[in-house]
C-alpha cells in the first residue's frame, strides 16, 4: 500500500496496537476547544466539562502508554497534567475572591503554562552542550597525532640527530 509509508511518518512513534492515537489527539483538542459551544466560555460548567475531558485523556492516556518510548509517555502525561491543574486554578478566577488570591492564582497559571518551555529549552541546551562537546572532542583527537620529527621513521629525512 502506498499510503503505509507515509501514515508510518505520523504514527510510526506509537505501538502497533495503539496508531489509532494519533487520531485521538485530534480529536481530544476538538472535543476541548468545542467545550464551549454547550456552555458559555469561563462559567463554571466550562471549566467543569474541561477538567473531566482532560482527566478521561489523561486516564486514558496512562492506562495504554501508546508510545513506544517510555519518555514520550511521561512526557505527554507531564503536558496533560499540567494542562489539568491550569484549567483547574481556572476555576479560582470565577469566584470574586480577593485580590490577592487572583494575582498568586495568575501567577501560578503562568508558571504553569512556562513548564513546557523551560523543559524544551533545557533539552534544546543539553543536545547543544553535547553537540559542542562532542565536536569538539573530534578536533582535539584529530590533532593529536605526533610531529613527524618525534615519529621513529621519519627522523632520517630531518637530519638533525
Amino acid at each position: 500500500m502506498k499510503l503505509k509509508p507515509f501514515l508510518d511518518s505520523f504514527q510510526g512513534c506509537f505501538k502497533d496496537n495503539y496508531r489509532c492515537f494519533a487520531g485521538l489527539f485530534f480529536l481530544y483538542r476538538i472535543l476541548i476547544v468545542l467545550t464551549p459551544i454547550y456552555f458559555p466560555e469561563g462559567t463554571f460548567w466550562n471549566i467543569t466539562m474541561k477538567e473531566t475531558l482532560l482527566f478521561l485523556i489523561l486516564l486514558l492516556h496512562c492506562l495504554c502508554a501508546p508510545f513506544q518510548q517510555k519518555s514520550f509517555n511521561h512526557i505527554t502525561s507531564f503536558l496533560l497534567i499540567d494542562l489539568l491543574l491550569i484549567n483547574m486554578l481556572q476555576l479560582a478566577l470565577v469566584r470574586e475572591w480577593y485580590d490577592s488570591t487572583i494575582m498568586a492564582t495568575t501567577v501560578l497559571q503562568f508558571v504553569l503554562m512556562s513548564l513546557p518551555l523551560v523543559y524544551l529549552l533545557g533539552y534544546i541546551g543539553l543536545y547543544c552542550k553535547k553537540y559542542f562537546v562532542q565536536n569538539k572532542s573530534e578536533s582535539v583527537d584529530e590533532c593529536d597525532e605526533l610531529p613527524a620529527r618525534l615519529i621513529p621513521g621519519s627522523m632520517e629525512s630531518y637530519n638533525t640527530f
